[in-house]
């Protein structure tokens, strides 16, 4: 009769154990984390986070010469791709637009200006805001506006070299 009692109890345990296994449950948890990003690019070329741009500045025509100021409209196409806020920042890499050809000149990169949709920043050697915008993908064209000296802008070889950079926000 002990036999036959511990083979009962040994078998109600088995299917006990069973049953709560087949009723016994496992959760995973899986999560990801997107991080933002932004890319600027010339338009149809590879994006970065910078993109450095050499625009030779053409001979003033008399129209330039008489509003004051050298206009090269569409100077650059930007693209900006991000999932985020950005801003796009401009600055030059040198303190001057070039030097006449007989040295006497030295055209300040002060003297320029870039825009988008017509509303223009001051260029210096430091990163200056030049526009702003949110998730997608932008195309932003730059306009240069380069102030003429008051005494006339003489012969010589005058290039904007600038650096584009972009930031999220």
């Amino acid at each position: 009769m002990r036999v036959k009692t511990i083979l009962t109890a040994t078998l109600i345990l088995l299917i006990g154990g069973t049953a709560a296994a087949a009723e016994a449950s496992a959760t995973a948890s899986v999560s990801w984390t997107v991080l933002p990003f932004a890319v600027v690019g010339i338009r149809g070329g590879t994006p970065g986070q910078e993109v450095l741009v050499s625009t030779p500045l053409p001979t003033p025509s008399a129209e330039d010469v008489t509003r004051g100021y050298l206009q090269v409209s569409g100077a650059i196409g930007l693209t900006v791709r991000s999932n985020t806020g950005w801003t796009v920042l401009v600055e030059s890499l040198s303190p001057s637009l070039g030097a006449s050809d007989d040295g006497t000149f030295m055209w300040p990169v002060d003297s320029l200006q870039v825009g988008v949709r017509g509303s223009f920043v001051d260029v210096t050697t430091s990163p200056q805001v030049l526009a702003s915008g949110g998730r997608g993908e932008h195309d932003l064209t730059v306009d240069y506006r380069a102030h003429l000296p008051a005494e006339g802008l003489p012969s010589g070889n005058y290039q904007a070299i600038l650096l584009y950079t972009v930031t999220t926000q």
